[in-house]
């Protein structure tokens, strides 16, 4: 019986952690080596403001993933959005949310902040 609530509990928490179907992925280095070379995708904060006032990457723009309700009707759906959240699971839900809107050039970063290395902007 403990042999098959641990193996329920695996799969529970695999289930949780895995990436979501259909979320494309970005690693917080591939987003670093983008932002070095230039680029400058619109990245979106979904974590609480008391979080994003906390450290944030530079240009980000808070959208906590409570308040996100309906598509956003400034962003186009065609923009290069990129996701960002504590630790990746609220992005992803963002994702889903937004791509369901039509939004269709959106990447999630792995990990969320806890796996940011890069700068932190705190205004």
């Amino acid at each position: 019986m403990q042999w098959i609530l641990l193996a329920l509990l695996a799969a529970i928490v695999v289930w949780r952690f895995l990436p979501k179907h259909g979320v494309v992925q970005i690693a917080p280095a591939d987003l670093q080596a983008r932002l070095a070379k230039g680029e400058r995708p619109l990245i979106l904060d979904v974590r609480e403001a008391h979080e994003f006032a906390g450290g944030h990457i530079p240009g980000a723009r808070n959208l906590p993933l409570s308040t996100l309700k309906g598509a956003p009707a400034d962003l186009k759906t065609d923009a290069s959005i990129i996701l960002v959240c504590a630790s990746g699971m609220r992005s992803q839900t963002a994702y889903q949310r937004l791509q369901g809107w039509g939004f269709t050039n959106l990447l999630n970063m792995t990990g969320g902040m806890s796996r940011w290395s890069g700068p932190r902007s705190t205004k």
